[in-house]
């Protein structure tokens, strides 16, 4: 994860601009639909996690879903505590603060380093997330996800399309909205023995 030190987050409400003063912080963004800031203690380790927090912000309404599935999963015990969810209706700007979770993301070079290890990993966790639909129904069917398929494989098609996707995992033709068997591994990433 890039951090870029910066002064102060920009343009913060009062109660986020007054939790950020006893922070170092760093812009993380790397989307231009949102605006990504670490707020870790003064003279930490840029990778210790401490009493780090992550500040979020988008447009308005962008970022309810995910304060409602961050707090979620935090109940579950596999996502971010959520410390503060200011709507933008009045100022135009979502704002999101979640504690940071303790560990390294998948970018971090001893991951990098092993990748059929960092695919199992990978795996399990997937398998973890899926499973819970049977494990926890009741709260899982609170959250209320929305069933984003068919526009995730539109974009796909899309892309296959336009030329902006890798042919490497078809057999020559656009993928359709019926997927009838996994693509063939084509990198040492992918696992040899699927795990469900």
């Amino acid at each position: 994860m890039h951090r870029t030190p910066i002064p102060a987050v920009p343009n913060t409400p009062h109660s986020i601009r007054r939790l950020a003063r006893r922070y170092a912080i760093a812009d993380t963004s790397s989307s231009p639909e949102a605006r990504v800031y670490a707020l870790s203690t003064k003279g930490a380790d840029e990778d210790a996690v401490n009493d780090a927090l992550f500040v979020k912000a988008a447009a308005a309404g962008v970022l309810a879903h995910e304060a409602h599935m961050d707090a979620a999963f935090h109940e579950l015990g596999l996502g971010p505590e959520v410390i503060e969810y200011l709507s933008g209706d009045d100022a135009h700007t979502d704002w999101l603060v979640t504690r940071a979770v303790i560990g390294d993301d998948c970018t971090n070079a001893h991951y990098l380093a092993e990748p059929e290890r960092l695919c199992d990993l990978l795996a399990e966790r997937l398998r973890a997330l899926h499973e819970l639909s049977h494990v926890k129904h009741e709260r899982i069917a609170e959250l209320d996800i929305p069933d984003v398929r068919t526009e995730y494989l539109a974009n796909v098609e899309r892309g296959w399309r336009s030329g902006h996707s890798t042919r490497s995992f078809s057999q020559q033709s656009p993928p359709t909205t019926h997927i009838a068997s996994p693509p063939k591994p084509q990198a040492n990433c992918i696992r040899r023995t699927p795990p469900w």
